[in-house]
């Protein structure tokens, strides 16, 4: 029960965070490699594009979820590895999820 309150919260961050400094590389700017949205005490929250369309999210846990993005309407939502999906949430201006969306949907 913790860890899916986790995942909901971490979530809801990943969307209201502000973006924090990424490494200058192309792929980090691309975003096709992992690359860490936020940290703290040395755990990391991280991002990768897959798609047009979508994204995964990796916990500093481990855990793997994949988060779709509606570039029309700007909103997100997240799919878990059971398969159960989380509602779409728009993203706030000057976010991570706006930052995200912004690689995926250009």
């Amino acid at each position: 029960m913790r860890a899916l309150i986790l995942k909901k919260l971490l979530m809801i961050g990943f969307l209201s965070v502000a973006f924090m400094g990424i490494n200058r590389t192309a792929q980090a700017r691309n975003m096709t490699r992992w690359v860490d949205i936020s940290c703290d005490q040395g755990r990391c929250e991280s991002v990768k594009i897959v798609s047009p369309v979508y994204f995964l999210h990796r916990s500093s846990e481990g855990d793997l979820w994949t988060v779709e993005a509606d570039c029309e309407r700007g909103r997100t939502r997240a799919t878990y590895s059971d398969g159960t999906k989380a509602r779409w949430l728009l993203v706030p201006p000057g976010s991570v999820g706006e930052a995200m969306l912004e690689q995926v949907c250009r």
